[in-house]
């Protein structure tokens, strides 16, 4: 059963929350925070728009489809409750004897704010909101989506997972579309997930047979769009024999928030713990969130809005539960500006050469900027609050992307940072820089975490369609030699399966599989057996 209140959501990326005690606690405005339950907050990335669920309203929408038909409009009330009632039992698997009142009446309201209040509030109706469980889950930067709970069918049909909904530009929306996960089941009817801001990854928290407790946070790793990996559990780093729910990550990936009931909580109390490496497996030990966010209560559902350092989470400390917020920078300055200079270069002669600039700040509104080169030198400006990214691209070379840390900027009101790119002309032989792919042990098994990397080579050959390319595959001497020849040549396959799978035609990639024959070094330690275990993709023709 969905109890009131313990619904769980989905998340976008946000910063960092020092887990400081000093700062003011606020409940949002009563025309959000009411008698009934209001959780889930999610915030669009300028901050201008806030979406949240609101339990047990008797205003619900109540547009119900059947056989294609709204039987809202066709019952008298008694009949439309109690066929309302029916319903919320099966999904229940009890009886509810008053569906108005019950935990399944969810519906998705928003809110806008001018002036850092949110004080014109709205209830959208159908397709957003019907008379079955509507909850957001998040809003989604990549596609500028909004992930919500439950799959819809227009006949009326209602099915576990998950779908993205778009808003149209008279601020209605379009019907609900379904996103799929292999093998995708919970025994419990709360789930809730994290969404990166690039779409790459979902953080999961679902019951599953290998739970460590009655809740367990898992990862999933997009393949193509709306389709995603198996779960996997993030491990007994994070998880416990008790409850890991609403998960939420940061922009950089590194940081996830979530609540759990493990000993040392009062209630559910919030967390957040750092990545250590690139499987997702390994993690700081969690530490709390120190107060006003924590304390004698429930709070769950963390979110943070980066654009005004605002985080929020849902709490019961006064009965019903209701939406608060804390703001981490009270006496935030405006950030530095600094200007980066430099020369884009021909890699091989460090000649100056024209291409495209493509860069942004990669803050929770990242807004694109572009500058042409005429003779090979830039000068770009942008507020040294985040990192800064830059990509260099030309008609003949690789494109390259570097992030310029803020740490590394002098300090000062103003900075000059001084930054040559050097771009890779697309050439035969030539080898494509890949890292972070990685297989089962001794099995030609792609590894979901191997997902991000797979896709930006799939991007890369989108947009330079004349490459032709070799996948080899390498591996160490451990083991039999044919063994190990078969299995980075079936390697080397699974990866351009990927490819293929994703939309590049298989004519442009070769295949071969070197086995130990091909070493980088001798073998003699572990580390030296790890750089040989290695996928190296090389360029086999480069004009159209």
């Amino acid at each position: 059963m969905i109890k009131s209140g313990s619904l769980i959501l989905l998340f976008l990326l946000a910063g960092i929350v020092p887990a400081v005690a000093q700062y003011t606690l606020e409940r949002l405005d009563d025309q959000i925070n009411t008698s009934y339950d209001e959780i889930g907050p999610v915030v669009t990335p300028d901050g201008g728009t806030l979406f949240f669920t609101r339990v047990g309203d008797p205003t619900f929408k109540k547009t119900l489809y059947q056989f294609n038909h709204d039987l809202s409009a066709e019952l008298n009330s008694d009949e439309y409750f109690k066929l309302l009632g029916s319903i919320y039992s099966q999904l229940a698997n009890k009886s509810i004897s008053s569906p108005v009142s019950s935990g399944f009446n969810q519906d998705v309201w928003m809110a806008t704010s001018a002036h850092g209040v949110f004080d014109k509030i709205y209830h959208p109706g159908f397709p957003l909101n019907n008379a079955l469980p509507n909850s957001i889950c998040a809003y989604s930067e990549a596609d500028q989506s909004l992930l919500i709970i439950n799959q819809f069918g227009k006949d009326g049909s209602l099915y576990h997972g998950f779908s993205k909904i778009r808003q149209t530009e008279h601020a209605e929306f379009d019907f609900p579309e379904p996103i799929y996960i292999y093998d995708f089941y919970s025994k419990s009817d709360d789930v809730s997930a994290a969404l990166s801001y690039d779409n790459d990854v979902i953080i999961l928290a679902l019951e599953r047979n290998d739970s460590r407790g009655d809740q367990d946070l898992y990862i999933s790793f997009k393949v193509k769009d709306n389709l995603w990996s198996s779960p996997i559990s993030l491990g007994p780093d994070i998880n416990t024999a008790f409850r890991e729910s609403t998960p939420y990550l940061s922009r950089d990936k590194k940081r996830l928030f979530f609540a759990s009931n493990r000993p040392g909580s009062e209630g559910m109390d919030i967390y957040v713990s750092r990545r250590i490496d690139v499987h997702w497996s390994k993690w700081t030990k969690p530490r709390k969130v120190a107060g006003p966010v924590n304390g004698p209560y429930d709070d769950t559902q963390p979110y943070y809005s980066e654009i005004d350092d605002y985080f929020y989470f849902t709490s019961n400390r006064e009965g019903s539960y209701d939406i608060y917020r804390v703001n981490f920078s009270p006496n935030r300055t405006a950030p530095r500006l600094v200007t980066i200079q430099g020369r884009v270069l021909d890699e091989q002669t460090q000649e100056p050469i024209r291409a495209e600039l493509t860069y942004s700040s990669l803050g929770p509104i990242r807004q694109n900027y572009f500058f042409r080169t005429q003779n090979g030198m830039y000068s770009i400006q942008l507020q040294a609050a985040n990192t800064i990214q830059i990509q260099a691209s030309q008609h003949g070379y690789l494109s390259n992307v570097i992030e310029i840390d803020p740490d590394s900027w002098q300090q000062g009101s103003d900075s000059i940072l001084y930054v040559d790119i050097p771009l890779e002309p697309i050439k035969e032989d030539r080898k494509i820089e890949v890292s972070n792919i990685f297989f089962e042990q001794s099995k030609p098994k792609i590894l979901p975490e191997s997902y991000p990397e797979l896709n930006r080579l799939v991007q890369l050959l989108k947009q330079n369609p004349s490459i032709h390319i070799v996948i080899e595959g390498h591996t160490d001497n451990v083991g039999d030699l044919n063994a190990n020849i078969e299995l980075s040549k079936k390697r080397a396959l699974g990866i351009k399966e990927y490819l293929v799978y994703n939309g590049i035609d298989k004519n442009r990639i070769e295949t071969a599989g070197y086995g130990p024959t091909k070493p980088l070094n001798d073998n003699a330690t572990e580390e030296k057996r790890r750089a040989n275990r290695r996928v190296e993709i090389k360029i086999t023709k480069s004009s159209p």
